[in-house]
């Protein structure tokens, strides 16, 4: 059993300092929390952690107004972060995965250009178990107008869920397509016996995926984005972001999440 010492870690966490994902400057740390892989409350696999590290692809389509994007997405959770260390799993192992809808409007630049910005105006997901490591993850590719879906196989865990509290995205040329949010977050039933310290669970969910590079395209009025890495981490202290919601969000969330991901390498496996 991967047990993790939790006195131990605690120290780890002091000496290591915090890196929190997506939140200003008045918002607390990631909260520590206990996750048991076999969904047995703790009596089974169990893991400590302050971040969930996955990998994203999505697609959005262009909406008839020419400035709204409405899509569809999907997370592989690979491994468990404890300030900032990996703790050394992968996709095969953890069998987290996120679907989700998505809906942004432009706000500067052009419409899925390098240098053009958005406000995410909606967002829900919902979590589950890949209990038999069977579904297939389509990615999206825009050149074939394949949007990205989950064909699951059986009937999986249903974990948790959570809608939008505020939320921002970019694409840059260099850097790639960005987006960071900030959500509710839904224990379903038995959703607590994965998610079962601290109980109550955290409220809120907070999440910053980035692509590299070149892995994005938008073509046929269709924005795909693939091998997005990022974290998502939980608190109880929502962000206090004016409306309309700023891209200063965007910024700060991103110096936490580079922060992790500078440290921690994407696993696939």
């Amino acid at each position: 059993m991967k047990q993790t010492n939790l006195k131990k870690q605690l120290v780890a966490v002091a000496i290591g300092g915090v890196f929190a994902l997506g939140v200003t400057a008045q918002a607390t740390a990631a909260g520590i929390f206990q996750y048991d892989l076999d969904g047995q409350g703790g009596s089974g696999e169990t893991v400590i952690a302050d971040a969930i590290q996955g990998v994203a692809n999505e697609s959005l389509s262009l909406l008839a107004d020419g400035k709204t994007l409405d899509g569809q997405g999907w997370v592989k959770f690979n491994t468990f972060l404890l300030s900032t260390v990996d703790q050394d799993y992968k996709y095969s192992e953890v069998l987290l995965y996120a679907t989700f809808k998505i809906t942004t409007e432009l706000v500067d630049g052009t419409i899925g250009a390098s240098g053009s910005e958005y406000k995410v105006t909606s967002f829900t997901f919902d979590l589950y178990k890949d209990l038999g490591n069977d579904n297939t993850f389509t990615v999206a590719d825009a050149s074939s107008s394949t949007h990205a879906s989950v064909t699951a196989v059986g009937v999986d865990d249903y974990i948790a869920s959570g809608e939008l509290i505020v939320g921002s995205a970019n694409i840059q040329a260099a850097s790639g397509a960005a987006i960071n949010v900030e959500t509710t977050f839904n224990l379903q039933p038995g959703g607590g016996e994965y998610f079962f310290d601290p109980d109550p669970f955290y409220n809120i969910l907070k999440a910053g995926f980035n692509s590299t590079g070149g892995n994005w395209a938008f073509t046929n009025n269709m924005l795909a984005v693939g091998s997005a890495t990022g974290v998502i981490d939980f608190n109880s202290t929502p962000t206090e972001v004016p409306e309309p919601a700023t891209l200063a969000l965007l910024g700060i969330g991103l110096l936490g999440f580079g922060a992790r991901r500078a440290l921690v390498a994407s696993k696939n496996a």
